[in-house]
């Protein structure tokens, strides 16, 4: 039985002639391969896996989350600003408005709606033929009981009405009727109005044959019976100084 020979891995170096080991025995082969290179091998650490982040139009969830928030605040602060400025104009305007009437430089005339009146006007023509008769509408309008300060016109003293660069003043008084001297009936929710609707008359004609007016701030019986509440006079006509305190009567002392 050969004997048993161990070979250590340096015994490779050996192996460039062949020999025998002890004479008998086992037979060293010429060539042996070379034991492998590896190199600079080195073990690869196992890879973590990165975590997809989910994205909504492009921009993160927080991101997109943020943006929603600031457009909503500053929506509402749009609209909370808008609210607020024009509550703080209508309660400058109320507090205008009453500071006005508490200091007496302001009237307010309030009409109460009672009745619509009519009338109904009938025209009577004679023509080559014969005679025509025509029968139509009349004066549709709303009536009521116009406020009027009397008898606290009288102590106001005269009545100033301002158009452009004229002017023309009204000496009034409370409870008197002018019977006769009228030219024109007008529709007017105030006393104010009836006087401006002397001095315009004078402007546009060019002269001044609106002498003076009488107002009624009863609508409901006058406008019914007389097509107006307010009469533009030549003058004064006959005075009736126990009309009530549903009249006013005023005089043009001067125009500018």
């Amino acid at each position: 039985m050969a004997d048993v020979v161990y070979i250590s891995p340096d015994s490779f170096k050996e192996a460039a002639s062949p020999r025998i080991l002890g004479g008998t025995g086992l037979e060293l082969a010429e060539h042996q391969p070379p034991p492998p290179n590896w190199g600079d091998y080195s073990p690869v650490p196992n890879s973590v896996p990165v975590k997809q982040t989910r994205k909504i139009c492009g921009l993160h969830r927080s991101t997109l989350i943020l943006a929603v928030i600031l457009i909503v605040v500053v929506i509402a602060a749009g609209v909370g600003g808008g609210v607020g400025g024009s509550l703080a104009v209508q309660n400058a305007k109320s507090n205008a408005e009453n500071s006005l009437i508490s200091n007496g430089t302001s009237r307010i005339s309030t009409v109460t709606i009672t009745s619509i009146s009519t009338r109904t006007l009938t025209a009577t023509g004679t023509t080559g033929t014969g005679t025509s008769t025509s029968t139509g509408s009349g004066l549709v309008v709303p009536t009521g009981l116009l406020a009027l300060d009397c008898p606290g016109l009288d102590s106001e003293g005269d009545q100033v009405i301002a158009w452009d660069a004229s002017s023309w003043t009204f000496t009034p008084t409370c409870g008197t009727d002018y019977v006769g001297a009228d030219f024109g009936a007008v529709i007017v929710y105030s006393f104010h109005d009836c006087m401006q609707a002397c001095a315009a008359h004078n402007h546009f004609s060019g002269t001044t044959q609106c002498a003076a007016v009488t107002f009624s701030a009863n609508q409901t019986y006058q406008i019914a019976r007389n097509f107006g509440n307010c009469w533009l006079k030549t003058g004064t006509g006959t005075q009736n100084t126990a009309a009530g305190d549903t009249f006013v009567s005023a005089v043009l002392r001067s125009s500018i």
